[in-house]
């Protein structure tokens, strides 16, 4: 392999991914903690490699071990990362201190998430962290978009399956479980949804990810849902569902008792789930006011 030269790129979230397989020992598990697809993190490996000029990791079976220069990679990446880190939020400060007006922070998000947990809690975050907070509604095939066009700030969105670009950042918060829901006149699935396979559904729109999740999970336990109609709010598809003696599948965080539905139990294995997760960019990710606005969002968030 070729040796390293001056004009090799430096990339945090790298060393970051060295590090999670350090500790995991599979590239399987530093993506799963890193938020990432195994493929990515074994891109960002190999092009740590490259830029290194030699090996970080070699494969002994289904597990990955780190050589002598590998290990000690890992430790200078973990000094270059804490002071990477330290010196962006030193800035940060001194720009916050310099300016000594109010931060305001625009903030995408579910509108389950708004309705479940973060609209009540815009007060105590406002007088917790000092920050000025202006909300938007936002879908999670447009946060990322919005965040890389400085539209927003903070986004609090599901996580797709694919690699975030690399000025931005994301922390994971909770999973969210959809929960099979229906007109009280239809009778409860046994053991899993297929139960449900002739029954008539109401769906999100076709072409979004919430569909996607839904359909995906449907096709897996062997058939494809009849849509009776169709809305992106889990309001109305609850609404739908009852007055149409039809059936849906809605996050946790969006059931509402007073819409009259049916609510179903099935083991968690059965249901589908969509991770949420805090996205920024980069450079707001290390500034005091994020960290503030992330430990508040951390707390009140479900879990």
């Amino acid at each position: 392999m070729a040796a390293m030269h001056a004009g090799s790129a430096l990339n945090v979230s790298h060393l970051q991914a060295l590090r999670a397989v350090a500790d995991h020992g599979s590239v399987s598990a530093a993506a799963a903690e890193l938020y990432l697809t195994p493929s990515a993190v074994s891109q960002q490996l190999q092009t740590l490699a490259v830029n290194c000029g030699f090996d970080v990791v070699e494969r002994h079976g289904r597990t990955v071990r780190l050589p002598r220069r590998g290990r000690a990679l890992v430790a200078l990446g973990d000094e270059v990362v804490a002071r990477w880190t330290h010196g962006l939020r030193s800035l940060a400060k001194c720009e916050t201190d310099a300016r000594g007006v109010k931060t305001t922070f625009r903030v995408g998000a579910l509108t389950s998430a708004y309705r479940a947990w973060l609209s009540p809690a815009v007060a105590r975050i406002r007088a917790t962290t000092g920050l000025d907070l202006e909300l938007v509604e936002v879908a999670p095939d447009e946060a990322c978009e919005r965040l890389m066009d400085n539209a927003l700030d903070v986004a609090v969105s599901v996580r797709i399956p694919r690699e975030l670009p690399a000025n931005l950042h994301r922390i994971p918060l909770y999973n969210d479980t959809f929960i099979p829901v229906s007109a009280p006149t239809v009778p409860s699935p046994q053991s899993s949804l297929s139960d449900w396979s002739k029954a008539c559904w109401v769906l999100p729109e076709a072409g979004t990810y919430c569909h996607e999740i839904i359909a995906a999970h449907c096709s897996a336990v062997g058939f494809a849902p009849h849509a009776v109609a169709r809305s992106n709010d889990w309001d109305v598809i609850q609404r739908m569902a009852v007055c149409l003696d039809a059936v849906a599948l809605v996050p946790a965080s969006s059931l509402v008792a007073t819409l009259g539905v049916a609510v179903h139990h099935l083991a968690a294995d059965q249901l589908p789930e969509w991770p949420i997760e805090l996205i920024t960019r980069a450079d707001l990710s290390y500034r005091p006011e994020f960290a503030a606005l992330h430990r508040i969002i951390a707390e009140l968030a479900p879990r």
